[in-house]
């Protein structure tokens, strides 16, 4: 091999070192923004696992908030049941003494109050015509024949 011959291979040599640094360069330099485009990800990832974990703390404590609000609204619920329960008790018991006391009352009264509510009904309907009486059954309570009645009387 002459001269020349090896300088050429040296030249070669160069170049294709010369061409594998130029290629290790580029490489390096994909694995960084690989690498940074990666890190980015990471972090994305991770604001958003943040605000997930957020906003399911904001919505457990938005329904234990609408939980004690039910409970609230259902011992409410429980108490006006337990009086309501006691007023009809009350009622039933006033209504047998109104049966009682109706029993006790002359016939000649009850003819008289009710020829004084014929003529109520009469002087007060002047063309409105009849009064619709309330319908008590609608709330469903557990009330005798002679309750309603009276009821719907008042």
């Amino acid at each position: 091999m002459t001269i020349n011959e090896k300088k050429e291979q040296i030249k070669e040599f160069e170049e294709l070192a010369y061409l594998q640094e130029i290629s290790l360069q580029n490489s390096k330099d994909l694995l960084e923004k690989d690498a940074e485009a990666f890190k980015q990800h990471i972090e994305k990832n991770k604001n958003e696992t943040r605000q997930a974990i957020k906003n399911a703390e904001d919505e457990t404590k938005a329904k234990q908030k609408k939980i004690q609000e039910m409970k609230q609204i259902q011992e409410d619920l429980s108490t006006l049941m337990s009086k309501n329960t006691k007023q009809l008790e009350k009622l039933e018991k006033l209504y047998t003494y109104k049966l009682f006391l109706d029993k006790l009352t002359p016939d000649e009264f009850w003819k008289k109050q009710t020829e004084t509510r014929r003529r109520i009904m009469t002087s007060s309907s002047n063309g409105d015509g009849p009064k619709e009486s309330f319908n008590w059954q609608i709330y469903n309570l557990n009330l005798s024949p002679g309750i309603l009645e009276l009821l719907n009387d008042k």
